[in-house]
């Protein structure tokens, strides 16, 4: 490990932003390359005390091995980590990895792995184990585990409820607005969830006291921008939160924040920012990820799950994917702390 306290040269304004938005939130860089970057086996060993396992047991990127696990075991099986280990997907799921740590596992949670389950050899082998958990992954999975994953059932399941929604209440067939001047009885609030009339300020405007503005906000056919957004502001659904039974603040979930199609960019959030949930935007929001905006909105973010949200590592990080720019980057942080350290006592 290097002990040269200079910062990695970086040869873009870019790279130098990046590097100094790490250091003033280090503990986001450990856990985004924590949870996304593909270590080897030699960079867990050198770098098992300052990376954070609870973020690592989650990776599928890196390449496990029974090798990796045996090694790490004590940082992998932690009980806080148990969770997210027995649903890691990328890990070596075999009949013999699962004997050496027989007694660790969840059980539970194992039935609720894809790759365990849809595994014939595993499912026979341990089902006295998996038994008792056999109704909840049904609920989950197709009844033939050898042909049908987890994932594809219950993307069938979704497809089949939309089509007898669709079926059933016809304001989500309407595809042209003279429709809802000719419709009796019209339900407002399936209306509202139409994706395909042809939105416009005209046609919201038009009802604008009729629309269901919850279902509205959360319609991702609507093109919500800036514009849009300004126009209807006093009629959007802005809930952020709400004190729960126990007297917590509780997400609703309901909020326009939550609309997966809105490209939030500078003018939206600097307009917006005091109403909005960052929560949902920050996890999986579909932001034009750059480091200007990062930097621009740092106290904005939820940096407790910004690293969870793949578009800001692959569109705002992509220099850290290489060995070459985040080895160096990482011992120079490293070394620093050492000195920081060496220097305090």
């Amino acid at each position: 490990m290097s002990t040269n306290l200079s910062p990695p040269a970086m040869s873009t304004s870019d790279l130098q932003k990046k590097k100094h938005f790490f250091l003033k939130n280090e503990n986001f860089f450990w856990d985004i390359v924590s949870f996304r970057y593909g270590f080897k086996h030699s960079q867990l060993r050198q770098y098992k005390t300052i990376l954070k396992w609870d973020k690592i047991v989650s990776n599928e990127s890196i390449e496990w091995s029974i090798e990796i696990v045996k090694e790490f075991k004590e940082f992998l099986f932690r009980e806080e980590n148990i969770f997210e280990l027995c649903c890691n997907e990328s890990l070596p799921w075999t009949i013999e990895f699962l004997q050496r740590y027989e007694n660790l596992w969840s059980w539970e949670l194992l039935a609720q792995n894809t790759c365990v389950m849809c595994n014939p050899t595993i499912r026979k082998y341990y089902y006295s184990r998996l038994y008792p958990y056999f109704e909840d992954y049904l609920d989950r999975c197709s009844k033939d585990f050898n042909n049908v994953s987890a994932e594809n059932q219950k993307f069938s399941d979704e497809v089949e409820r939309d089509a007898q929604e669709f079926s059933k209440h016809k304001e989500l067939q309407f595809q042209y607005p003279k429709e809802i001047l000719n419709a009796q009885d019209t339900n407002w609030y399936w209306l509202s969830h139409n994706i395909l009339l042809p939105w416009s300020a005209a046609l919201i405007e038009k009802y604008i006291d009729q629309w269901n503005w919850t279902a509205l906000g959360r319609n991702e056919s609507i093109p919500w921008d800036l514009e849009l957004l300004k126009k209807f502001e006093h009629k959007i659904d802005w809930t952020m939160d709400f004190p729960d039974a126990k007297g917590k603040t509780a997400t609703t979930g309901r909020s326009i924040s939550y609309n997966m199609s809105i490209e939030w960019d500078s003018d939206i959030l600097s307009t917006f920012r005091n109403r909005l949930d960052k929560f949902p935007i920050s996890m999986f929001g579909n932001g034009k990820w750059n480091i200007d905006l990062v930097i621009q909105f740092n106290n904005f973010w939820d940096m407790d799950v910004l690293y969870l949200n793949k578009a800001v590592w692959e569109k705002t990080f992509p220099e850290f994917h290489t060995e070459e720019r985040l080895i160096p980057f990482m011992d120079y942080l490293v070394a620093t702390r050492y000195n920081q350290l060496s220097i305090h006592f």
